[in-house]
């Protein structure tokens, strides 16, 4: 074997080991945050009826999805989604306003919203940020906090 061709076989086993981690850390991050759990419940098949924003943040269970989600909100629910590299193990979730429990804190310019779920116990997300203002409307209007 060439110099070149081991140089080669280490750069390909290098990128495989990097990319069998990269997937081993995001499905422990799904089951250990929660999220697994939540898909289980609230995963969504279907496309979403509303304007998502990108790269937004929310803490779910442990774990804080920092500047990686999508997040929508329409009068039916609550959109969450990983943006493209850190979808292995992260299933869409649609979860519907019904289902959740909302616990609004802090006030128009820096809201944050604790949602839990009766149906999923012990599993939780905090929205902050632009993802708990870009949902607030639709919280509001679900929940009657009209503050």
């Amino acid at each position: 074997m060439s110099t070149g061709g081991s140089v080669a076989s280490i750069v390909v086993g290098f990128i495989a080991c990097y990319i069998l981690l990269w997937c081993f850390v995001l499905w422990v991050v799904s089951r250990v945050s929660g999220w697994h759990r939540l898909a289980e419940r609230f995963g969504a098949a279907s496309g979403f009826s509303g304007e998502p924003i990108s790269f937004v943040s929310a803490r779910i269970g442990w774990a804080n999805y920092s500047g990686m989600l999508i997040v929508g909100a329409n009068e039916e629910g609550l959109y969450l989604a990983p943006i493209r590299i850190y979808r292995p193990f992260h299933e869409t979730l649609f979860i519907p306003w019904a289902e959740t429990e909302a616990d609004v804190r802090g006030r128009a310019r820096w809201p944050r919203v604790q949602l839990t779920f009766p149906t999923v116990p012990g599993k939780r997300i905090l929205l902050y940020g632009r993802s708990a203002a870009h949902c607030m409307p639709h919280i509001q209007r679900s929940f009657g906090n009209e503050d």
